[in-house]
């Protein structure tokens, strides 16, 4: 029973010294003014050469870690296809 015990001790102080970590994490938000496409971003794909692509509801994003290259699949900017999903071809490209 005092073997249980201490487990059940050991177990419980365990837990509260690994609940207690600090992780020191830094986010950086982009929005249309940072010139992506939209705020509303539907998928992340992050190629073999480092770009990150967004799709959103207005459109396509590269970005290259400074600056985004954005694409428009419609009439204009406002009249555009959402791009909820990205995927790549057989020749590793996209179509």
């Amino acid at each position: 029973m005092k073997i249980r015990i201490l487990y059940i001790v050991f177990f419980i102080l365990s837990s509260l010294v690994t609940s207690a970590q600090y992780y020191n994490l830094n986010f950086k938000g982009y929005k249309v003014k940072d010139g992506l496409t939209s705020d509303d971003v539907q998928c992340l794909y992050t190629d073999s050469d480092g770009f990150l692509w967004i799709g959103t509801k207005f459109g396509l994003s590269e970005f290259d870690g400074q600056n985004f290259r954005n694409f428009y699949f419609g009439f204009n900017r406002w009249n555009c296809f959402n791009i909820a999903q990205l995927s790549l071809n057989g020749a590793g490209s996209f179509p």
